[in-house]
C-alpha cells in the first residue's frame, strides 16, 4: 500500500532517475517507481559506512541529470546525509525506523539557495 501511495504521490513528477541501494526494501520500493516512470533503477552500493553512499549517490545525481528530477530511495540513516551532500540544509539526522511516510524534495535551482519541502503520502507512521 505504501509504495502505490508513493507511485500515486509523484505520479506527475517527470521522473528522470531512480537511484537506489542494493538492499531488498529499497529496491523493492523503487521497482514499481521506475516502472511507473519508465526509468531504470540505479543501484549504488550501500557498504560499511554511509558516509560513502551519501558522497557516492550525490555525486551521481549531480553528474549524470544536473537539472534531473531525480528519486533517491535510501535509509533512516541516509536521508540527511545526502540532502546536504547535494547541497540542501545542514545534515537533518537520522529519521526514526519507524517513519516512512515522509519524503523529502529538494529544490536546486540555479541563483536561488536550495530549497526543502518535507512531504507525507499514504498512511500515517507511527511516531
Amino acid at each position: 500500500a505504501r509504495v502505490r501511495a508513493l507511485v500515486a504521490a509523484l505520479e506527475h513528477a517527470d521522473i528522470d532517475a531512480i537511484y537506489s541501494t542494493q538492499f531488498v526494501r529499497t529496491r523493492t520500493t523503487a521497482a514499481p517507481l521506475a516502472e511507473a516512470a519508465g526509468v531504470d533503477v540505479t543501484i549504488v552500493p550501500a557498504g560499511g559506512g554511509s558516509p560513502d553512499y551519501v558522497s557516492a549517490v550525490a555525486e551521481r545525481a549531480r553528474t549524470e541529470h544536473p537539472g534531473g528530477v531525480v528519486v533517491i530511495v535510501g535509509h533512516s540513516n541516509t536521508h540527511g546525509g545526502t540532502i546536504a551532500a547535494l547541497g540542501g540544509p545542514e545534515d537533518l539526522g537520522d529519521l526514526p525506523d519507524p517513519v516512512h511516510d515522509t519524503m523529502y524534495i529538494l529544490l536546486l535551482t540555479e541563483g536561488r539557495e536550495p530549497r526543502l519541502i518535507t512531504a507525507r503520502y499514504g498512511a500515517s507512521s507511527e511516531r
